[in-house]
């Protein structure tokens, strides 16, 4: 969905006020995902007529170090590695998948900032699986780890 002008800018306001009151009346999965999209859509509007670009992934992490609560002992934590944070932050290393999800899980940076909208997508659908399997290899070696003490 693309806002093209001011009148469509408008319409998509009310619309999305009215979503916002059938969502707070019952609970709908198409409709919060229409709101999404149309949330989306409104704020790439805003952001094209302030004539605003959204932060690279670097400058988004310094803007929640500086700005957000959040210390570079803190992100050495979210990545794992002091020597691998440093890196990141002197433009030096890329993020990995796994860091980007942290970053938009833990600190809420919209993964289309940590990653482009291209790759955004990618990720979670890719993590998506992944979790699933390590959830489902958890519940195995529970029962596992039971069944040994039962014994």
């Amino acid at each position: 969905m693309n806002i093209k002008n001011r009148k469509h800018y408008e319409a998509a306001l009310l619309e999305i006020q009215e979503l916002d009151r059938n969502l707070e009346s019952k609970a709908n999965a198409a409709l919060q995902a229409q709101a999404d999209a149309l949330a989306e859509a409104i704020e790439q509007y805003e952001i094209y007529r302030q004539g605003k670009i959204p932060p690279s992934p670097l400058e988004a992490i310094r803007a929640a170090i500086a700005h957000g609560g959040y210390s570079k002992q803190d992100f050495i934590q979210l990545v794992g590695d002091k020597t691998v944070a440093s890196k990141i932050l002197n433009g030096k290393r890329k993020l990995t998948d796994w860091m980007v999800l942290s970053l938009h899980r833990h600190w809420r940076i919209p993964l289309e900032i940590v990653t482009g909208a291209a790759r955004a997508d990618y990720i979670v659908n890719r993590f998506q699986v992944d979790f699933a399997g390590a959830l489902e290899h958890i519940y195995d070696s529970e029962h596992e780890i039971a069944a040994a003490f039962a014994a």
